[in-house]
């Protein structure tokens, strides 16, 4: 025979969910701002499987910022 156990021994052992949630809200964050959006597959592929292996160990933030010509804002200032 096995050994029992009291009825509320389940109650007080922290449900899965809360495990993981408790993981995830130790994880370290990292931050990573970009100018513009990645256009070759090559380094698209890379990026995904670089931040496949770093998900279960940090929380990653990717921040894109639009690209813009500094030629544009040059020519405007000049023809003032």
């Amino acid at each position: 025979m096995g050994v029992r156990r009291p009825a509320h021994s389940k109650a007080l052992q922290p449900k899965k969910t809360e495990i993981i949630w408790q993981k995830i809200k130790n994880m370290p964050n990292i931050h990573i701002i970009t100018l513009g959006k990645l256009k070759e597959k090559f380094w698209r592929e890379a990026e995904s499987e670089y931040l496949k292996r770093l998900s279960p160990y940090y929380q990653i933030n990717i921040h894109e910022i639009r690209e813009e010509s500094f030629d544009k804002k040059v020519t405007k200032n000049k023809s003032n």
